[in-house]
């Protein structure tokens, strides 16, 4: 982390920013292996599909030095909504969890989050995964997103989502022309439980989850400062 934060920036994405998008998402295409702990796309969007979501606002950039390092894909409660990925909700295999029960409350999903193969080993994705994660549960009560099982079990997330509240609730299996069929695991994260998990974290956490959260939170007052 020895490179000035001041220099880094986290804004929303237009569709002038789409190819770039584009170069990141190509350069973490997956192949059909078995497991991957890199993560990446199996399928990730087309690009109509980013430049639709640029024009709402609903894609965030980080950027250092006005270098793209990544981006993030995520829907509030409205436009989750009215998604595709809402209306298959009765296709899931629900365990344990009933979301019927939330449906009066607002919920938000927290799409892709891609991060260039070289910046994988910092604190980019950290830093981006919880901004994302600050943006919905700051109007939203529930937060939904999803990993791959089958064909490739991506587990690169899954230690993110563990650590910051998110519990398994569910399995969508479906089929797609280029791939055949592919399983995805739903995971559920509460916002309180998320701003918990990030306050223990804090406090009780390994050295370097204690110096991400200490770096994220200083870049935070930088930028709200300014």
């Amino acid at each position: 982390m020895n490179r000035p934060l001041t220099l880094l920036e986290i804004r929303r994405a237009t569709p002038a920013d789409v190819p770039t998008i584009l170069e990141i998402k190509h350069a973490l295409r997956l192949e059909l292996e078995a497991t991957t702990e890199a993560g990446g796309f199996l399928l990730g969007s087309s690009p109509q599909v980013y430049e639709q979501l640029a024009s709402i606002e609903a894609i965030a950039l980080i950027e250092r030095d006005g270098q793209l390092l990544g981006f993030s894909t995520m829907l509030n409660d409205a436009l989750f909504r009215s998604s595709e990925v809402f209306e298959r909700r009765e296709q899931i295999d629900w365990q344990g969890f009933s979301p019927q029960e939330i449906l009066a409350e607002p919920i938000a999903y927290f799409d892709q989050l891609a991060i260039r193969p070289d910046e994988q080993r910092g604190y980019i994705g950290a830093f981006l995964a919880m901004h994302t994660m600050d943006t919905l549960t700051a109007s939203s009560a529930h937060v939904f997103t999803t990993t791959l099982l089958e064909p490739i079990e991506n587990r690169a997330a899954l230690p993110l989502i563990h650590k910051i509240g998110g519990r398994q609730v569910g399995t969508l299996t479906e089929t797609y022309p280029d791939v055949g069929e592919v399983t995805s695991a739903i995971f559920h994260l509460a916002a309180d439980a998320y701003r918990a998990s990030i306050e223990r974290m804090r406090r009780e956490g390994s050295a370097r989850e204690r110096e991400t959260i200490a770096a994220y939170d200083a870049w935070c007052r930088d930028t709200s400062a300014h």
